[in-house]
Protein backbone atom coordinates (compact mmCIF):
# COMPACT_ATOMS: atom_id res chain seq x y z
CA UNK A 1 0.00 0.00 0.00
CA UNK A 2 1.60 3.50 -1.00
CA UNK A 3 1.85 6.42 1.31
CA UNK A 4 -1.47 8.02 -0.01
CA UNK A 5 -3.70 5.16 0.24
CA UNK A 6 -2.44 4.01 3.42
CA UNK A 7 -3.31 7.44 4.92
CA UNK A 8 -6.15 7.14 2.91
CA UNK A 9 -6.96 3.83 4.86
CA UNK A 10 -6.03 5.68 8.22
CA UNK A 11 -8.48 8.46 7.74
CA UNK A 12 -11.37 6.15 6.50
CA UNK A 13 -10.62 4.29 9.66
CA UNK A 14 -11.13 7.35 11.99
CA UNK A 15 -13.70 8.03 9.67
CA UNK A 16 -15.44 4.70 10.42
CA UNK A 17 -15.07 4.44 14.50
CA UNK A 18 -16.04 8.63 14.71
CA UNK A 19 -19.41 6.95 12.78
CA UNK A 20 -19.47 4.43 15.80
CA UNK A 21 -19.30 6.69 18.64
CA UNK A 22 -21.42 9.24 17.36
CA UNK A 23 -23.87 6.21 17.17
CA UNK A 24 -23.34 5.31 20.63
CA UNK A 25 -23.73 9.10 22.00
CA UNK A 26 -26.70 9.34 20.44
CA UNK A 27 -25.68 12.06 18.22
CA UNK A 28 -27.81 11.50 15.26
CA UNK A 29 -27.28 14.24 12.53
CA UNK A 30 -23.26 14.10 12.95
CA UNK A 31 -23.54 10.27 12.96
CA UNK A 32 -25.08 10.48 9.52
CA UNK A 33 -22.55 12.92 8.00
CA UNK A 34 -20.03 10.46 9.50
CA UNK A 35 -21.64 7.27 8.00
CA UNK A 36 -21.85 9.07 4.49
CA UNK A 37 -18.20 9.95 4.87
CA UNK A 38 -17.11 6.65 6.04
CA UNK A 39 -18.98 4.19 3.64
CA UNK A 40 -17.72 5.61 0.42
CA UNK A 41 -14.00 5.77 1.61
CA UNK A 42 -14.94 2.26 2.39
CA UNK A 43 -16.61 1.29 -0.99
CA UNK A 44 -13.74 3.05 -2.63
CA UNK A 45 -10.77 1.55 -0.88
CA UNK A 46 -12.92 -1.72 -0.90
CA UNK A 47 -12.07 -2.33 2.95
CA UNK A 48 -13.45 -4.93 5.54
CA UNK A 49 -13.40 -2.70 8.86
CA UNK A 50 -14.20 -6.03 11.12
CA UNK A 51 -17.38 -6.90 12.74
CA UNK A 52 -17.28 -4.34 15.36
CA UNK A 53 -17.97 -1.57 12.38
CA UNK A 54 -20.55 -3.79 10.55
CA UNK A 55 -22.49 -3.26 14.19
CA UNK A 56 -22.46 -0.18 14.21
CA UNK A 57 -23.24 0.76 10.11
CA UNK A 58 -25.04 -2.18 9.53
CA UNK A 59 -22.58 -3.23 6.92
CA UNK A 60 -19.59 -1.38 4.51
CA UNK A 61 -19.96 -2.23 0.86
CA UNK A 62 -16.99 -2.73 -0.92
CA UNK A 63 -16.31 -1.49 -4.26
CA UNK A 64 -13.17 -1.20 -6.23
CA UNK A 65 -12.27 2.19 -7.27
CA UNK A 66 -9.45 4.74 -6.59
CA UNK A 67 -10.13 6.99 -3.36
CA UNK A 68 -9.90 10.55 -5.44
CA UNK A 69 -12.53 12.03 -2.68
CA UNK A 70 -11.34 10.68 0.54
CA UNK A 71 -7.54 11.88 -0.96
CA UNK A 72 -8.30 15.46 -1.53
CA UNK A 73 -9.94 15.58 1.90
CA UNK A 74 -7.05 14.12 3.67
CA UNK A 75 -5.77 17.51 3.54
CA UNK A 76 -6.75 19.43 6.59
CA UNK A 77 -5.47 16.75 8.32
CA UNK A 78 -1.65 17.45 6.82
CA UNK A 79 -1.42 20.59 9.54
CA UNK A 80 0.17 19.37 12.72
CA UNK A 81 -0.63 23.14 14.01
CA UNK A 82 -2.77 23.90 17.51
CA UNK A 83 -6.48 24.87 16.57
CA UNK A 84 -7.46 26.06 20.13
CA UNK A 85 -9.20 22.75 20.59
CA UNK A 86 -13.20 23.18 20.80
CA UNK A 87 -14.26 25.06 23.52
CA UNK A 88 -17.16 25.10 25.16
CA UNK A 89 -19.63 28.57 25.03
CA UNK A 90 -17.94 31.19 27.50
CA UNK A 91 -20.66 31.28 30.36
CA UNK A 92 -19.93 27.07 31.16
CA UNK A 93 -16.93 27.75 32.86
CA UNK A 94 -15.56 27.97 36.42
CA UNK A 95 -16.34 31.03 38.49
CA UNK A 96 -12.79 31.17 39.88
CA UNK A 97 -9.54 31.18 37.98
CA UNK A 98 -8.42 28.55 41.47
CA UNK A 99 -10.64 25.25 41.88
CA UNK A 100 -10.36 23.08 44.79
CA UNK A 101 -10.62 19.05 44.26
CA UNK A 102 -12.04 16.51 45.97
CA UNK A 103 -12.09 12.86 45.78
CA UNK A 104 -13.54 9.60 47.29
CA UNK A 105 -10.56 7.34 48.52
CA UNK A 106 -11.86 4.38 46.84
CA UNK A 107 -8.90 3.82 45.39
CA UNK A 108 -5.46 2.48 46.33
CA UNK A 109 -2.94 5.09 47.08
CA UNK A 110 -1.13 4.35 44.17
CA UNK A 111 -4.70 5.05 41.71
CA UNK A 112 -4.92 7.78 43.88
CA UNK A 113 -1.53 9.33 42.69
CA UNK A 114 -2.42 8.72 38.85
CA UNK A 115 -5.73 10.20 39.84
CA UNK A 116 -4.16 13.32 41.19
CA UNK A 117 -1.36 13.90 38.56
CA UNK A 118 -3.74 14.18 35.99
CA UNK A 119 -5.83 16.82 37.49
CA UNK A 120 -2.58 17.89 37.73
CA UNK A 121 -1.74 17.95 34.23
CA UNK A 122 -3.63 20.83 33.30
CA UNK A 123 -2.57 23.03 36.23
CA UNK A 124 1.05 23.02 34.84
CA UNK A 125 0.42 24.02 31.34
CA UNK A 126 2.25 27.58 31.09
CA UNK A 127 1.11 30.00 31.55
CA UNK A 128 -2.12 28.31 33.31
CA UNK A 129 -5.21 30.19 32.88
CA UNK A 130 -6.79 28.23 35.70
CA UNK A 131 -5.43 26.56 38.84
CA UNK A 132 -6.58 22.90 40.24
CA UNK A 133 -5.62 22.47 43.85
CA UNK A 134 -3.56 19.09 44.90
CA UNK A 135 -7.17 16.31 45.00
CA UNK A 136 -8.15 15.56 48.90
CA UNK A 137 -8.96 12.29 49.71
CA UNK A 138 -11.97 11.69 52.00
CA UNK A 139 -14.49 9.00 52.96
CA UNK A 140 -17.42 10.90 51.76
CA UNK A 141 -17.52 14.31 49.71
CA UNK A 142 -20.21 16.53 50.88
CA UNK A 143 -22.56 16.77 48.71
CA UNK A 144 -22.84 20.60 48.96
CA UNK A 145 -18.98 20.88 48.35
CA UNK A 146 -17.77 23.11 45.60
CA UNK A 147 -15.19 22.46 42.99
CA UNK A 148 -13.59 19.12 41.09
CA UNK A 149 -15.05 15.99 43.10
CA UNK A 150 -13.93 12.79 41.69
CA UNK A 151 -15.83 9.83 42.23
CA UNK A 152 -16.64 6.11 41.20
CA UNK A 153 -20.37 5.21 40.57
CA UNK A 154 -23.08 4.80 37.94
CA UNK A 155 -24.41 7.53 35.51
CA UNK A 156 -26.63 7.25 32.54
CA UNK A 157 -25.37 6.03 29.26
CA UNK A 158 -22.41 4.57 31.50
CA UNK A 159 -22.51 1.18 28.87
CA UNK A 160 -21.17 3.05 26.54
CA UNK A 161 -18.69 6.13 27.98
CA UNK A 162 -16.93 5.41 31.36
CA UNK A 163 -16.89 8.89 32.50
CA UNK A 164 -18.53 11.55 32.70
CA UNK A 165 -18.52 15.40 33.80
CA UNK A 166 -21.26 16.09 35.42
CA UNK A 167 -22.18 20.07 35.82
CA UNK A 168 -19.37 20.89 33.15
CA UNK A 169 -22.22 21.97 30.87
CA UNK A 170 -23.99 24.05 33.37
CA UNK A 171 -23.41 28.13 33.64
CA UNK A 172 -20.75 29.52 36.21
CA UNK A 173 -20.69 26.00 37.16
CA UNK A 174 -19.19 26.17 41.34
CA UNK A 175 -18.80 22.24 41.15
CA UNK A 176 -18.43 19.30 38.34
CA UNK A 177 -18.38 15.69 39.39
CA UNK A 178 -16.42 13.53 37.44
CA UNK A 179 -17.56 10.28 38.11
CA UNK A 180 -15.91 6.89 37.02
CA UNK A 181 -18.18 4.16 36.20
CA UNK A 182 -18.50 1.50 38.67
CA UNK A 183 -19.79 -0.85 35.63
CA UNK A 184 -17.28 -3.24 36.48
CA UNK A 185 -18.45 -5.84 33.64
CA UNK A 186 -18.38 -3.49 31.07
CA UNK A 187 -15.07 -1.50 32.07
CA UNK A 188 -11.99 -2.90 33.81
CA UNK A 189 -10.14 -0.42 35.01
CA UNK A 190 -6.51 -0.39 34.21
CA UNK A 191 -3.27 1.75 34.98
CA UNK A 192 -1.72 0.03 32.03
CA UNK A 193 -4.33 -0.34 29.68
CA UNK A 194 -6.49 1.26 27.40
CA UNK A 195 -8.73 -0.82 24.94
CA UNK A 196 -9.01 -2.11 22.40
CA UNK A 197 -12.74 -0.85 21.73
CA UNK A 198 -15.74 -3.60 22.10
CA UNK A 199 -19.72 -2.64 21.46
CA UNK A 200 -20.29 -4.64 24.48
CA UNK A 201 -18.34 -7.22 27.35
CA UNK A 202 -14.75 -5.55 29.41
CA UNK A 203 -13.01 -2.82 28.07
CA UNK A 204 -9.46 -2.32 29.63
CA UNK A 205 -9.80 1.27 30.47
CA UNK A 206 -6.85 3.72 31.82
CA UNK A 207 -7.99 5.61 34.58
CA UNK A 208 -5.77 8.50 33.61
CA UNK A 209 -6.59 8.56 29.97
CA UNK A 210 -10.17 9.33 31.53
CA UNK A 211 -9.50 11.30 34.00
CA UNK A 212 -7.63 13.89 32.10
CA UNK A 213 -10.19 14.04 29.46
CA UNK A 214 -12.73 14.60 31.85
CA UNK A 215 -10.78 17.53 34.13
CA UNK A 216 -10.83 19.38 30.71
CA UNK A 217 -14.44 19.24 29.83
CA UNK A 218 -15.15 20.21 33.73
CA UNK A 219 -12.45 23.38 32.09
CA UNK A 220 -14.02 24.34 29.68
CA UNK A 221 -13.24 22.03 26.55
CA UNK A 222 -14.99 19.98 24.23
CA UNK A 223 -14.45 17.04 21.77
CA UNK A 224 -12.92 18.55 18.83
CA UNK A 225 -15.61 17.05 16.33
CA UNK A 226 -18.26 19.28 17.88
CA UNK A 227 -16.59 22.12 16.19
CA UNK A 228 -15.12 20.30 12.97
CA UNK A 229 -16.04 17.28 10.86
CA UNK A 230 -12.18 17.73 9.79
CA UNK A 231 -9.99 17.85 13.10
CA UNK A 232 -6.03 18.56 12.57
CA UNK A 233 -3.68 16.28 13.38
CA UNK A 234 -3.09 17.93 16.37
CA UNK A 235 -6.38 17.84 17.89
CA UNK A 236 -6.47 14.07 17.04
CA UNK A 237 -3.66 13.57 19.19
CA UNK A 238 -4.94 15.20 21.94
CA UNK A 239 -6.45 14.02 25.43
CA UNK A 240 -9.85 15.31 23.75
CA UNK A 241 -10.13 13.49 21.19
CA UNK A 242 -11.77 9.91 22.65
CA UNK A 243 -10.12 6.98 21.57
CA UNK A 244 -9.46 3.49 22.30
CA UNK A 245 -5.76 2.75 20.22
CA UNK A 246 -3.72 3.43 23.30
CA UNK A 247 -3.47 4.93 26.54
CA UNK A 248 -3.45 8.65 26.45
CA UNK A 249 -2.05 10.57 29.66
CA UNK A 250 0.03 13.78 28.45
CA UNK A 251 -1.63 16.87 26.95
CA UNK A 252 -1.26 17.19 23.23
CA UNK A 253 -0.11 21.11 21.76
CA UNK A 254 -3.95 21.66 20.95
CA UNK A 255 -5.23 20.43 24.63
CA UNK A 256 -3.04 22.96 25.76
CA UNK A 257 -4.05 26.09 23.34
CA UNK A 258 -7.47 25.08 24.16
CA UNK A 259 -7.01 25.65 27.80
CA UNK A 260 -4.87 28.76 27.28
CA UNK A 261 -8.09 30.16 24.97
CA UNK A 262 -10.78 29.78 27.58
CA UNK A 263 -10.17 33.27 29.13
CA UNK A 264 -10.29 32.61 32.65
Amino acid sequence: MGAVASRVHAWCAREVREACRFRIEGCRALLEERLDIARACAGALALDFGSQYYLCMNRIVAYLGIALLCGALLVPLASGTAEAACIKPPTQRWPSSTVPANGSVTWNPTTQGYINSSVQAWTAVTPSPLTYKPVVWLTSIPGAATGLKIIQGRFSGDDSAPGFAIGASTANHSAVTVILSSYASRWSWSNTQHGPWHDSGAVNTDIRTVVIHEVGHAGGLNHPNVCTSNPSAAELAGVMTAQWSAPRRALGSDDKAGFNALGY
